[in-house]
């Protein structure tokens, strides 16, 4: 009787205690919950748009390098093009108040004013929507150069549709290629489509 008795007041005790304890885990949610409705709002980011240069080149990630008032900074470059190569160049954005804090368009990639190049007519060859494999959408593109077919991808930000509402596969579209390097370096211009490619090269 004496060991029936302890065993039912542990399991009262271990009721009550288990009851208390969430009691104390509610009380905690809803003074976590007050304090983050009574905080004041962080620091507002300021973004400023820059330009960074890939380098080095790598299989799936390297470092592209911008600057900031003279000083050079380096940030690693994630999901980016396997065919891109050194020196190409993509919009990005950086906070003022941390420059390392960093925003990358990978699906930017730009010339910069001095840089010699030439328009193509490319073609969309397909348009591929994120899944698990790829969660960034891309197009895959045609172009040639003096009778050789080259064919490329790039990403597409996550309001493409928005952006590039003509975007489809088989629309024809300006590519501008770097002058001395002109099957690596090159950029689709997907907000300059062209309807009528009779005179374009």
């Amino acid at each position: 009787m004496k060991r029936a008795i302890t065993t039912k007041n542990r399991l009262y005790m271990r009721m009550i205690f288990a009851g208390v304890a969430f009691l104390l885990f509610f009380t905690l949610i809803i003074r976590s919950t007050i304090y983050c409705q009574k905080r004041k709002p962080g620091k507002t980011v300021i973004w400023k748009e820059t330009i960074g240069t890939l380098d080095p080149h790598g299989h799936s990630h390297g470092t592209i390098q911008y600057q900031v008032d003279g000083k050079t900074y380096s940030a690693v470059f994630m999901l980016r093009n396997e065919d891109a190569v050194l020196g190409e160049k993509y919009t990005m954005r950086y906070n003022i108040n941390n420059p390392e804090e960093v925003e990358i368009d990978y699906w930017h990639p730009v010339f910069v004013a001095g840089e010699e190049t030439y328009p193509f007519v490319a073609t969309i060859k397909k348009i591929h929507k994120k899944s698990l494999i790829d969660p960034t959408p891309f197009v895959t593109y045609t172009f040639e150069i003096k009778g050789i077919h080259i064919e490329k991808y790039v990403y597409l930000p996550a309001n493409y549709k928005e952006l590039y509402p003509g975007l489809k596969e088989g629309q024809h579209y300006v590519v501008e290629c770097l002058a001395q390097d002109a099957a690596n370096r090159v950029v689709l211009h997907l907000d300059k489509p062209l309807k009528d490619t009779t005179n374009a090269k």
